[in-house]
């Protein structure tokens, strides 16, 4: 693997977190009106209505797992810009545990004004306690409910090609979708931004490992119950009881397959990020290149963690959806 990057160890200061980062409000341009029509049977819609910070519309879903029966329903928020004859449409997962949209700064809202104007079908899906709590399944298993939302976008909204983008904890949501739940046939392209970053569990809750996730481990303990209110967490302690399940719950585990039929993969990392995403990032595009997986890695010299906050990487996902997408 050529590339020009430092690598860090866990005590390195300059290492970044991968959370979504602060919330600013989504502004579009007049939006056509979206009718109902139904999705996934794992997937109950609870309401629509214009979003209160932006012109686009606002769709509450309830989201369960058909393939997991024992996950808990969560609660998800879909802000949908429909252009009158869309020509695509695109999936968006933000960082950390999803709670926000994916278009949190103003080069990220430009893309996304872009890809609308363009024809571009955008849907940011945003969920309200997380992607990732759970009470003890774990982030692999969780991350069915990101399978099922895209299933319920594929039925209700597609017209050419599905793509979806994310970034951070966004990215292994997608990842996970591709690895554990078949997700390829209906993914037509995955931009991964930094990350995935849950490819390798075990090592990401190591505090001696370069890939140790230092305070976002909450990511991993929330998975299994263990909430920030909490002490002595699993991944936050490193228990040596969860080594075998840290191990099958990364993306990159005897339990997944890098194998994509129809998708094609491309990963975006921020030479500026000194997180342990890059080096998950790494781990992931070993097992793509050992599977024989065409894929391409893109190197931004300006980005750091957060890709879509730096204009070289909002360019670069308008860039790749324009080109990839359509």
């Amino acid at each position: 693997m050529n590339r020009d990057v430092t690598q860090y160890t866990a005590e390195d200061p300059r290492r970044t977190s991968w959370s979504a980062g602060p919330v600013r409000a989504v502004w579009f341009a007049a939006l056509t009106l979206i009718t109902m029509a139904p999705g996934s049977a794992a997937v109950l819609e609870l309401g629509e209505s214009p979003c209160a910070d932006s012109a686009e519309t606002c769709i509450d879903l309830q989201v369960t797992c058909d393939a997991s029966p024992g996950v808990l329903p969560t609660d998800a928020e879909l802000r949908v810009a429909e252009p009158a004859n869309p020509r695509a449409v695109t999936a968006f997962f933000s960082g950390g545990t999803g709670n926000v949209p994916w278009a949190l700064e103003p080069e990220a809202e430009d893309a996304l004004r872009t890809l609308f104007d363009g024809g571009f079908l955008t849907v940011q899906v945003v969920w309200k306690d997380g992607w990732s709590r759970g009470r003890g399944e774990g982030t692999d298993v969780l991350s069915c409910r990101t399978d099922e939302v895209l299933r319920y976008i594929r039925d209700r909204w597609q017209q050419g090609k599905l793509c979806a983008v994310g970034n951070s904890g966004g990215s292994a949501q997608i990842a996970y979708a591709l690895a554990r739940w078949g997700a390829a046939p209906m993914l037509d392209l995955a931009v991964l931004g930094s990350g995935p970053p849950l490819a390798r569990v075990d090592l990401g809750c190591d505090p001696s490992s370069p890939y140790w996730y230092g305070t976002e481990t909450v990511i991993v303990d929330g998975s299994l119950g263990c909430h920030q209110s909490m002490e002595d967490c699993p991944c936050e302690t490193n228990d040596p009881a969860f080594a075998s399940r840290f191990f099958d719950m990364g993306v990159v585990s005897p339990l997944s397959t890098y194998v994509y039929p129809g998708t094609e993969v491309v990963l975006l990392t921020g030479l500026l990020d000194r997180g342990p995403s890059v080096l998950h990032a790494d781990l992931f595009e070993d097992r793509l290149q050992a599977s024989s997986r065409a894929y391409r890695r893109a190197w931004l010299g300006a980005a750091d963690h957060m890709i879509q906050a730096s204009p070289e990487g909002a360019r670069e996902v308008l860039v790749t959806l324009w080109s990839r997408c359509r």
